[in-house]
């Protein structure tokens, strides 16, 4: 035991030889002979007045750095009035300043990598601090934060850690040098702050924040502050185009007055947030305008409510020049002088939130060739009473219509395939809505909070997300097509629904809270007349006051069923075509209703036979003309006559008269001599060859007639 105790002294004796402890002019170091480095140690007769540390000393010969100071060493030196930290101090010992009430200043060297809790605890007339380390780390604690009112930031200061100056609630004042890059969560939480002195514009800009409470601007009370430039307060603020960038909250709280554009920039999300004394915006141009790029609804100077001026002309009329393709994120988000808009077919992307709260928008005008409309467009476009989608748009962005109170109808395209959540969320006056036939899903409060009576899915709709139609409380009529599949959860809570006609042949997927708080007791469901009693089963179905199968439209013609066909409630009655039947004409239908409603439709018509004209000509002159029913047997008139004249017979008779009309044609023919011979015989003449045969009618050559009164005549036939 006794060799194992020797052994750890032995190891420890070389420690124990270099920590030697000196006095240099009044101050007391232990000195590191292994690393000649020293570091300042407390002494028995406490330190006062003003005192330097040095950054190298000299003992015996030797330099040393002066690297630290250690724990306790100016421990409650009330009478130490300043202190001077020399540049090679890397680290400070825990309560090494503590009760050091006669400081009032306190300088943190370039070199300092590490302090240790509660080293300036106690100084309670300490008011201010220059810090010129790299980083600054969360080294003061809270007690510390109730008096500090101003902090300076060195050259070499580029990192703010976490937490740094959290809790500062007294301070004032900071000064932030050109060199500052990052600015860590929560570095400034609760803090006070009314004046930001910077040095550069540029660099001020480009400084990263991370988290929140991480920018020195912004507190929780977003109360305003005062940024000066080079010790001159910023009011009119020029971007020139040695500025590329400006980062979160830049200029967000400050009493900037205006803000003049002259070049693209990109800004990001919070940089001009709660700039309540901003008026007035600049630039010189659209192109200008157009190509700059915001991050977010707070990164544009406009969302504070400022007048935007082109070329020192105000708009608010505002026509996009032609050959602009996108108008950027939140390009006009809070424009509220804004009137009146007009898109040209060149633009066919509407970005994000680009005319968000432009609450005195009225009227806009959109043109075929527009796209996409991006998430929260018109978001709070209270005054916005009328808007007409362009077929050409494939793209609704979710709440793109948002709020926009006074909009009161609304197609869309077929060319939309989703409704995205909150698309028209109360849209309180919104009284007409045509759902396009490409729509396959209606989004979450899609129509939150909307004025129509009714509604009609075309049969392309498979889905109704939760709360899509919740608190529409006068939405009475609901018509679902063929295609819906799924209702999700309170999609119709709170609706007035007293009829809804399902026309899908299989029971939609219903969430059992899909009608929560709608008054089922007075509504009828429409549906397949064979699913009536499956529907009654469901959960979600099962307290309808009513159910009848879905109304159908009937034609019949002559008393017998022609036509029989389901048409969608509320739909137009397209115009049955007028059946044919040859022969007769059609009487047309019966009174027809413009649309169709929720009882059975019976539409009758009838044939009536036609008739045509059977006329007989001879010789070309009308002989006889009356009309005859389709389909009735025609008896041919008797053959004419004329004396001396032969009639060839009619021309061909159809059996019974045809489907158009009828001419029968005759003719005369001038009898020749052996015609008028044989015509005086009134047929009672006897005809006989030379060779004394006798035949019925003249034979080529020499005949011999026997006339009725017995005489005998001979006739020649060549």
């Amino acid at each position: 035991m006794n060799k194992k105790l020797l052994t750890l002294l032995l190891m420890f004796l070389p420690a124990i030889a270099f920590a030697e402890a000196v006095e240099i002019d009044g101050i007391n170091y232990t000195l590191n002979a292994d690393l000649n480095e020293a570091e300042v140690i407390k002494k028995s007769e406490k330190y006062s007045g003003n005192v330097v540390i040095p950054e190298t000393i000299e003992h015996e010969g030797v330099s040393y750095k002066v690297t630290s100071i250690g724990e306790r060493a100016f421990y409650e030196c009330i009478d130490l009035t300043s202190i001077v930290i020399g540049g090679n101090i890397a680290s400070i010992g825990t309560l090494a300043f503590n009760g050091c009430t006669g400081l009032t200043t306190f300088t943190i060297p370039k070199n300092v990598k590490r302090i240790e809790q509660y080293f300036l605890s106690g100084c309670s007339n300490l008011e201010s601090l220059v810090l010129n380390c790299d980083t600054i780390k969360d080294w003061f604690g809270s007690s510390l934060g109730k008096q500090i009112k101003s902090v300076t930031l060195g050259d070499n200061v580029k990192v703010i850690g976490e937490k740094s100056f959290g809790g500062f609630k007294a301070l004032k004042t900071i000064e932030i040098s050109s060199n500052l890059r990052k600015i860590e969560s929560k570095a400034f939480e609760y803090c006070c702050l009314n004046t930001i002195n910077i040095h550069d514009l540029k660099s001020w800009c480009e400084i990263e924040c991370v988290g929140a409470s991480s920018h020195p601007l912004l507190d929780k009370n977003y109360m305003r502050k005062n940024l000066f430039l080079n010790g001159e307060e910023v009011t009119d603020l020029v971007l020139d185009n040695s500025i590329s960038q400006i980062r979160n909250c830049a200029f967000a709280c400050t009493s900037i007055k205006s803000v003049t554009f002259t070049s693209p920039v990109s800004i990001v999300s919070g940089a001009f947030g709660h700039c309540n004394a901003l008026s007035s915006v600049y630039t010189p141009n659209f192109d200008t305008w157009l190509t700059i790029e915001f991050a977010g609804v707070e990164a544009n100077p406009l969302s504070n409510g400022a007048h935007f001026y082109i070329d020192n002309k105000e708009e608010n009329n505002l026509i996009i020049p032609n050959g602009v393709q996108k108008i950027n994120n939140y390009s006009f988000v809070g424009l509220k002088e804004l009137l009146s808009l007009t898109i040209p077919s060149d633009v066919s992307i509407i970005g994000d939130g680009a005319f968000k709260n432009c609450t005195n928008l009225k009227t806009v005008s959109l043109s075929e060739g527009l796209k996409s409309i991006g998430t929260g467009a018109f978001y709070g476009c209270e005054k916005l009473n009328s808007v007409n989608l362009p077929n050409s748009l494939l793209e609704l962005g979710s709440g793109s219509f948002y709020n926009c109170e006074q909009l009161q109808a609304i197609k869309i395209p077929d060319g939309i395939t989703s409704i995205e959540s909150s698309t028209f969320y109360s849209c309180d006056n919104l009284v007409k809505v045509e759902i396009g036939k490409g729509v396959t899903c209606i989004g979450e409060s899609a129509f939150f909070r909307c004025g129509f009576t009714s509604v009609d899915f075309p049969d392309n709709v498979t889905t109704i997300k939760g709360g899509a139609f919740d608190n529409c409380f006068i939405l009475h009529t609901v018509v679902l097509g063929k295609g819906i599949k799924e209702i999700e959860g309170n999609a119709f809570s709170y609706c007035g629904i007293n009829q809804l006609f399902c026309y899908s042949e299989t029971i939609p997927s219903t969430n059992e809270n899909a009608f929560k708080k709608v008054k089922m007791e007075n509504a009828i469901l429409y549906v397949a007349d064979s699913l009536i009693d499956l529907y009654k089963q469901e959960a979600a179905w099962r307290d309808f006051g009513d159910y009848k199968k879905l109304p159908v439209i009937s034609y019949y013609v002559d008393n017998e069923l022609y036509k029989s066909y389901i048409i969608k409630y509320g739909y137009t009655i397209p115009l049955e075509p007028t059946p044919t039947k040859e022969g007769y004409t059609f009487s047309g239908w019966s009174d027809t209703p413009v649309t169709m409603g929720d009882l059975d439709l019976t539409i009758t018509g009838s044939f009536s036979v036609n008739k045509y004209k059977l006329t007989y000509m001879v010789d070309g002159v009308e002989y006889k003309s009356y009309d005859v029913e389709y389909g009735a047997t025609i008896t041919p008139e008797e053959a004419p006559t004329k004396e001396g004249y032969t009639f060839s017979g009619w021309s061909e008779i159809p059996a019974t008269m045809p489907a158009h009309d009828v001419i029968v044609t005759g003719i005369f023919t001038q009898e020749t001599g052996i015609d008028q011979i044989m015509s005086n015989q009134n047929g009672k003449a006897m005809i006989f060859t030379i060779d004394g045969k006798r035949v019925d009618n003249l034979k080529k050559g020499l005949n011999v007639i026997r006339m009725k009164d017995g005489t005998m005549r001979k006739v020649v036939v060549k």
